[in-house]
């Protein structure tokens, strides 16, 4: 939910730059270069020409598609997870013992 939103806000710069830098060198990232010089470069140079070419904004460029994928991603893991705990019964004894001691502090 929300903290995978958080997560993929403060995030989702680093993985642009990430995968620009992956794409560069082959056949699909022909073109790709930080200044429009040649070659590869690091994740420094790529990341000042990203600024250049779009500021703050060329960051964020496709972002809703993060969210689109990160939101059920999160439901479909805390899901599983309270399924799985409660296919196991784990938990379970200690919520029952809670349960009996409150019904014996309230008598």
């Amino acid at each position: 939910g929300l903290a995978g939103v958080c997560t993929s806000t403060l995030t989702y710069p680093l993985d642009k730059v990430r995968r620009i830098l992956q794409v560069q060198g082959s056949p699909a990232g022909a073109g790709i270069s930080a200044g429009g010089v040649g070659g590869t470069v690091g994740w420094l140079a790529m990341t000042a020409a990203i600024a250049r070419r779009g500021g703050l904004h060329a960051f964020y460029d496709g972002i809703s598609a993060e969210y689109l994928k990160v939101v059920p991603g999160m439901i479909i893991a805390f899901l599983t997870f309270e399924g799985l705990k409660q296919a196991m019964g784990v938990g379970t004894a200690q919520r029952q013992q809670q349960r009996q001691e409150q019904q014996q502090q309230q008598q």
